[in-house]
């Protein structure tokens, strides 16, 4: 581990590579030691999770196994990543939510508050964040928004759709509603 360590931080794409691989295989292996935690936050914080297919799978298998036992550091580093819908950023993200929805909320505003400069939002992967988030939560969550970060997300809210002939409004959505109507200006 340390002699991948020491490279992995050189802007070297094939020590990038390994480093992810090892990773992978520290997750995989569920090898729980401070050295393979570390080395592994390291991986995620220097690898593209949207570049090389065969370290896709390492850098989300490394993310959702980091998020036990360190989910504030995990979503940090996946909310700095550029994110799209297929990113693995995107995935640990939306993995996260289900059990630390506040903190993800809060780690992508500054993208919300930048829309136009956020794949995120550009590519739709949001939406994929947003529907791991519990309604309620995302309720509370909002109300301490400013205006800029309600525009960008009434952009990407769950659709409504019919199903079996009836109209359905995702309870995310519907609690967005209920704090700003259609039609209403914030």
């Amino acid at each position: 581990i340390q002699a991948v360590d020491r490279r992995i931080s050189s802007n070297d794409d094939d020590s990038k590579a390994l480093g992810l691989i090892v990773a992978g295989e520290l997750a995989r292996h569920n090898i729980k030691s401070d050295e393979a935690w570390r080395f592994c936050l390291k991986a995620l914080e220097f690898c593209d999770p949207e570049r090389g297919a065969n370290r896709l799978q390492d850098w989300d298998d490394v993310g959702k196994w980091l998020l036990q036992s360190w989910p504030e550091e995990v979503i940090k580093i996946a909310a700095s990543k550029e994110q799209s819908e297929f990113s693995q950023a995107t995935a640990v993200l939306a993995e996260a939510a289900k059990k630390h929805p506040k903190l993800v909320l809060d780690s992508l505003v500054p993208k919300l508050k930048s829309p136009y400069e956020s794949p995120i939002l550009l590519n739709g992967g949001f939406l994929s964040v947003l529907v791991s988030v519990p309604a309620d939560t995302f309720a509370v969550w909002v109300k301490e928004q400013d205006s800029e970060v309600w525009e960008s997300i009434a952009g990407h809210l769950p659709k409504p759709h019919l199903a079996e002939g009836r109209a359905v409004v995702p309870e995310t959505t519907r609690a967005f509603w209920n704090l700003c109507p259609p039609g209403h200006e914030s």
